[in-house]
């Protein structure tokens, strides 16, 4: 049945409308597929469809970038000696619109990409020349950059650029807005004029470092055109890609350990980047230095602080702030992206928007991505019930938030198989890598989405299933008994002890200890599947307590710097105990609020919301009971500020400073190891 819902799936394509278009079927066999389609679907789903419960499926939403960057590519072509844009290519939007090229306006502008790239290690963007775009065409404006009074990198015939369309509709009153992208292109310049070269589209970016393989490392890029690849480590060889399209995974092994290096991309043999320095983290228990934040989806203020998806403003200066702390990696707590989107293609548009922003650490430095609730891909529904119902998208193998995260980013995949293939699997989302005696271990809170899951099945934000806390159990085993790790770090995006803007869902919805994954059984009716949410978050904060090489559990989600030292004291929620009335809900008015059963004892719990519109502090049980305390400020602390964590780490110890966007410290912990 799984088979026949995937190849049925895919033989029949949808319009944006979603109906069914083939031109050699009447309606009426259209029909019969149809119907024979959403009942096979239906039976093979763990979910009740809401197609089938009433509800109406919500697909007329636009999309949040309506062109991805392979479209803009394929519509710069050469004429008369120039590279011109022409939007009477680009054909329909993302999400099935047909807009009419003439009506498309805008801005164009163009710089040096990267900026000053022979002096700079950091890789930023700066515009200079610009052109306004009328009726979908404009001849980009490039020549001019290689202008005396211009020609920053000293460009003879061979130039890398940043292209930023700002794009709108023409309306009659006010033009409507549509996105605003970053297009590298390359070209050559010859006495015909210009000529496109390929260039890289995505990265260098350095992935898949772990200290338990030292000398190995993954190189991820795409190209806007076709070309061959390879990456060259300087003094120590050329090693080209195995892969036949754009894009491109190349894994070197066997290179030098805690040593300088540099190496460049290579495409079609000429080098389409400067040397690039990068050293891999330190070996199996060497000290290191790790970065740490999350949360860059869109923010209020517009510009930049709105770029396709992301807070590319925040996101660079925090990104910027961690290079120059000479941090050797970055671990990053998922809500990339402000996602919600039902199309794929502008949920990848988003990823790739992020991906690019992040190049200027990430092509020198490692990079690792928890996933969070706005990595949400979405099929969104209507009813009497509720106004808005979005659960993650099916097919799970294809089109669930899950695949199309594991697809576009480039994590470790050493994390638990999913045994049940009607369910979204946990391929880079859950996984665990060594940075020298750092041992980060990223686990999935936002699996399988559902916003109301107790009506169709899914998962609410925060839980998580036993497979996951079987693989967490492994995963602290082998770290404990590994001697090289002195550390243990633990990420998800939802915290298990909110403290601002989301007291209401992550790992407590507000003390809801009903609140648990529900799945479609055999007989048509829903089956929990764990716990509550209270009594599987206290079994989780006990299983990384029992560690005696655990450091702090990192979360994001609340868009701020909080600071939270558990103890065996501290009130959190018992359901055994904190739910007088019996409604389910602890910790109510009236009634106790207990610690967390069977706590040996403290751990760190930090949240790192980094860069997306701020929250305020709100009450919660723990942070009342820290802050009725004379030495308040050791167990709690808050600040709505976007916060850059900083944590370095070796045989002694770890220490913790917090940064603001422009290097201010906002908190620090001399040994989070000794509380």
């Amino acid at each position: 049945m799984k088979h026949y819902q995937l190849s049925l799936w895919n033989w029949v394509p949808f319009t944006h409308k979603g109906r069914f278009h083939q031109r050699s079927c009447s309606s009426f066999t259209l029909t019969l597929i149809a119907a024979l389609f959403t009942a096979a679907l239906a039976q093979a789903l763990p979910v009740k469809d809401p197609a089938l419960l009433g509800f109406a499926e919500q697909i007329d939403r636009q999309a949040h970038n309506p062109f991805t960057l392979e479209q803009l590519s394929a519509c710069v072509v050469e004429e008369k000696g120039a590279l011109v844009l022409d939007l009477y290519r680009v054909g329909q939007t993302v999400d099935g619109r047909t807009l009419e090229a003439s009506r498309l306006v805008g801005e164009v502008c163009a710089g040096p990409w990267p900026f000053m790239a022979a002096e700079t290690g950091y890789a930023y963007r700066r515009f200079r020349l610009d052109k306004r775009l009328e009726a979908g065409q404009v001849e980009l404006p490039l020549k001019g950059l290689f202008n005396l009074n211009i020609n920053s990198e000293a460009w003879t015939d061979t130039a890398s650029v940043l292209v930023r369309l700002d794009l709108r509709l023409a309306r009659k009153g006010a033009d409507e807005d549509l996105m605003c992208a970053d297009l590298p292109l390359r070209f050559h310049r010859d006495a015909k004029g210009l000529h496109r070269l390929p260039a890289l589209l995505e990265g260098p970016l350095l992935c898949k470092v772990d200290s338990r393989r030292p000398g190995d490392l993954t190189v991820a890029l795409k190209t806007d055109l076709p070309a061959a690849v390879a990456v060259e480590v300087e003094g120590v060889g050329t090693t080209p890609s195995k892969a036949d399209g754009p894009s491109h995974e190349v894994a070197l092994t066997g290179l030098p350990t805690d040593c300088p290096l540099r190496y460049r991309v290579l495409l079609d043999g000429c080098a389409a980047t400067e040397w690039l320095d990068f050293r891999l983290p330190g070996a199996k228990g060497k000290a290191v230095r790790l970065a740490y934040f999350g949360d860059s989806r869109e923010a209020d203020g517009g510009g930049d602080r709105a770029h396709m998806g992301i807070n590319l403003h925040a996101l660079e200066l925090l990104l910027g702030q961690a290079h120059v702390q000479g941090a050797e990696a970055l671990l990053f707590g998922g809500d990339l992206i402000s996602g919600y989107t039902i199309w794929p293609e502008d949920f990848r548009s988003q990823l790739q928007a992020w991906k690019q922003a992040a190049l200027g650490f990430w092509r020198e430095r490692p990079v690792f991505t928890g996933i969070g609730n706005h990595e949400t891909l979405l099929r969104i529904y209507k009813g009497k019930e509720v106004d808005w119902l979005g659960m993650d998208r099916w097919p799970y193998a294809t089109q669930s938030a899950e695949a199309l995260f594991a697809r576009e980013m480039c994590n470790p995949e050493n994390g638990p198989e999913q045994p049940d293939t009607e369910l979204p699997g946990y391929a880079e989302t859950v996984f665990s890598t060594r940075l020298g005696c750092v041992t980060a271990i990223f686990f999935n809170n936002t699996w399988w989405y559902n916003e109301h899951e107790e009506l169709t099945g899914g998962c609410p934000q925060g839980h998580i299933l036993e497979d996951q806390l079987q693989w967490l159990e492994e995963e602290i085993r082998a770290a404990d008994a590994d001697p090289a790790c002195r550390h243990i770090l633990f990420i998800a995006h939802e915290p298990p002890f909110p403290m601002g803007g989301h007291v209401k869902d992550s790992m407590w919805h507000g003390g809801d200890n009903g609140v648990r994954p529900w799945r479609l059984a055999e007989d048509g009716q829903l089956v929990a599947l764990a716990p509550g949410i209270v009594e599987q978050r206290n079994r989780l904060v006990r299983l990384f307590a029992n560690s005696p090489k655990s450091a702090a559990v990192l979360a994001g989600h609340e868009h701020a710097y909080a600071r939270l030292l558990l103890t065996p004291e501290t009130p959190a929620g018992d359901p055994a105990r904190d739910d007088a009335d019996g409604d389910g809900r602890l910790c109510e008015t009236g009634e106790s609020c207990s610690p967390v059963p069977g706590l040996k004892r403290p751990l760190w719990f930090l949240i790192g919301g980094g860069a997306s519109p701020y929250y305020a502090k709100e009450p919660t049980p723990w942070a009342s009971w820290w802050e009725a305390r004379p030495d308040a400020a050791r167990g709690s602390f808050y600040t709505s500020q976007e916060a850059l964590l900083l944590f370095d780490a070796d045989e002694r110890g770890m220490s913790l400073r917090v940064l603001n966007p422009f290097g201010e410290e906002v908190d620090r912990v001399e040994n989070l190891r000794t509380p």
